[in-house]
């Protein structure tokens, strides 16, 4: 939002173009969506001068009018707490930034962590007319790629086509045995989350309620004790990696949850993104020792 120094006005620019009003206030104002719902339907948040819906899209050029105490109650600016920095920058394409988590660092904060990527984004962009966001997740533990639109067209655009599966996505990992197929070999497998809440895993079921999940597994480097697969997956299931391999007997390096106890971190880690445009974003893991993985020449993608 450009604000108006004289007064509570603010105009919309072209990267917040589309977004909910309500959400609009929110992302810049930092203050209880109760609060600021109130305002609007009270008549005291006015677009071009008009009353207007807390749910209703905002357009470049639209002028917000906010109460004069507005800012007085923001009381956030530049004191947010000190996170650590973004991770490093793969490259940008049409209003998306790819950015190479590391495992460890949620993509949003959740309780007992404030640090995020998602959080070191409004840290760093704090200042920017629109605050860039996660347009996809990661798990905490695996490490990868993960787009960041910096408008909310590219938001909306972008989760849509991932949503769709428009978007390539690739994973490579280190699993434990002998990988026995030398050629792509594609899993079907039905899935369905089981346990408690706070305790729930993905298992492979029979049932008319579990979920398709279908993931193309190319062998890179096979090896007596651990083999190390190019995934490639052709639906968005929780932990759909980690399920489909563990059940096929394959449970990834270092996955305690649906492998072995261990001590090893997990060696998951999202390789490439092709858009649906045809741009591709790739990254090699850095890992060590024995799980590291020479920068190889990755096959071209195969398609469900």
């Amino acid at each position: 939002m450009e604000q108006d120094s004289e007064s509570s006005n603010f105009k919309v620019t072209s990267a917040e173009h589309d977004l909910k009003l309500l959400a609009l206030l929110e992302r810049h104002l930092g203050l209880p969506k109760s609060l600021l719902h109130r305002w609007v339907r009270t008549g005291q948040v006015r677009r071009n001068g008009k009353r207007c819906q807390p749910f209703e899209r905002v357009a470049q050029g639209d002028l917000i009018r906010l109460p004069p105490f507005a800012f007085k109650l923001k009381g956030l600016d530049n004191k947010m707490p000190q996170l650590g920095p973004l991770p490093r920058l793969i490259g940008s394409h049409a209003d998306l930034l790819c950015y190479c988590k590391p495992r460890g660092l949620p993509t949003h904060g959740g309780t007992g962590h404030l640090d995020s990527l998602a959080a070191r984004l409004q840290q760093a962009f704090w200042a920017a007319p629109f605050i860039p966001v996660p347009v996809h997740r990661l798990d905490r533990d695996t490490s990868g790629l993960i787009l960041v639109a910096t408008t909310y067209r590219a938001l909306r655009r972008t989760q849509e086509a991932w949503q769709n599966q428009l978007i390539t996505k690739e994973y490579l990992c280190w699993v434990w045995g002998k990988w026995p197929y030398k050629e792509p070999r594609l899993l079907i497998d039905f899935v369905q989350k089981i346990g408690a809440e706070g305790h729930m895993k993905m298992q492979v079921i029979d049932s008319l309620t579990a979920k398709e999940a279908r993931s193309f597994v190319t062998p890179m480097q096979i090896c007596a004790k651990a083999s190390l697969l190019l995934v490639q997956i052709g639906t968005g299931r929780t932990h759909q990696i980690r399920v489909q391999l563990a059940h096929a007997g394959y449970p990834i390096v270092g996955d305690h949850k649906y492998g072995a106890p261990t001590n090893l971190p997990l060696y998951l880690h999202a390789t490439r993104l092709i858009l649906n445009d045809g741009h591709e974003f790739c990254n090699f893991p850095e890992w060590d020792g024995d799980w590291r993985v020479p920068h190889l020449a990755l096959p071209v993608p195969l398609y469900f």
